[in-house]
């Protein structure tokens, strides 16, 4: 997250975040597929590809996003820095929560979780469904700023210690209210900031390493055992689930980072669409779930209830549907959506602030 304005970008990143937006939209559609029935936890099908996208979709954000805080820092300062990210943050928080609530109410029964206009206004300080990032990016940006881990030393190892003890504590458990959701992705993103950009290079040079090994750590962990993902534990207390999970989580969130990569050297095409996702992604991440909604409604409403297409459909509309919206807002001169309003002409969330 938060490349240097003017720095070159590195399509591996791009296509890193690509993966893991892709993985995010996925995991969206199938739970909201579990939540209208379509498919029950407990399942097979469910509880495997479940823990193996919430195992490492986020931790491939939180890491990404880690690693450009230092550059954007000394680029900019942190005071400047600090307050760029909280206005814009704090603008697409208050967005993006009345309009998914607008569309809840508009909608009614027809959603999962239908709402009221009492429940709107809480969720501006309990988020509503992926909103929650926005709070824990700030606040980690913000101790970063402040600690300054890239420069290493007593600095990195201390605030290391003390972001592995708060992702320890809070693994698996997703919390309630702002600033207080996902720390168990802690650990993620000050690994990212405390290698930074020449950090993140050197360690892309061991990528076939790490995707060989670390997918099939992360592979045999999720078929012989039961693994918490780091933000989305239902049961109850397990230290063995967690110290799994932990151990998974690593090693899947290393091998999917490998996999941008190498596709990075790999196919034009391929690496073309992920690098635009990857570009992307925090437009897509913030739209992404009134796509994904949408489509379920207008599925089931039809009579559809095979999960295959609920999942190909709700996917691709959760992938479309935020990039059309963009592309629109963009043209219409309605870019707020998606960036502070401003009569000047603003830098790109590309620049700014994707996931």
């Amino acid at each position: 997250m938060s490349e240097p304005l003017g720095a070159p970008r590195d399509t591996a990143v791009d296509i890193g975040r690509g993966l893991a937006i892709v993985m995010i939209v996925l995991g969206h559609v199938l739970r909201g597929a579990a939540g209208a029935g379509l498919v029950s936890g407990g399942e097979p099908l469910f509880d495997e590809l479940d823990s193996a996208l919430y195992l490492v979709h986020l931790p491939v954000f939180a890491v990404l996003a880690g690693v450009f805080v230092g550059p954007s820092v000394r680029r900019a300062g942190a005071g400047p820095f600090l307050r760029r990210r909280a206005l814009l943050f704090g603008w697409l928080y208050l967005v993006w929560t009345v309009l998914q609530g607008a569309v809840k109410l508009l909608t009614g029964s027809l959603v999962n979780t239908p709402t009221s206009p009492a429940g709107v206004l809480r969720q501006l300080v309990a988020p509503d469904s992926q909103l929650w990032w926005l709070g824990l990016v700030l606040l980690l940006s913000a101790a970063a700023a402040l600690v300054r881990p890239w420069e290493g030393g007593a600095r990195a190892w201390a605030s290391g210690l003390v972001a592995l003890v708060v992702s320890g504590l809070a693994w698996g458990h997703q919390g309630t209210y702002l600033f207080l959701q996902g720390l168990g992705l802690t650990a993620f993103f000050w690994a990212g900031a405390v290698a930074g950009t020449d950090g993140w290079r050197r360690a892309t040079r061991g990528a076939p390493v790490v995707l060989v090994g670390g997918g099939l750590v992360a592979a045999v962990l999720l078929v012989l055992t039961d693994p918490m993902p780091p933000t989305s534990w239902t049961r109850g207390p397990d230290p063995t689930a967690l110290a799994l999970g932990v151990v998974a989580s690593v090693a899947g969130t290393g091998a999917v980072l490998a996999v941008g990569v190498l596709l990075a050297r790999g196919p034009a095409a391929l690496s073309a669409v992920l690098t635009l996702l990857g570009r992307r992604s925090l437009e897509i991440y913030l739209a992404h779930i009134v796509a994904t909604a949408g489509a379920r409604v207008v599925l089931l409403q039809l009579g559809v209830g095979d999960l295959t297409v609920h999942l190909l459909a709700g996917t691709v509309a959760g992938l479309v549907f935020p990039l059309a919206l963009w592309w629109g807002a963009e043209r219409l001169h309605a870019p707020w959506l998606f960036r502070l309003p401003s009569r000047r002409p603003a830098p790109s969330t590309r620049e700014v602030a994707a996931p």
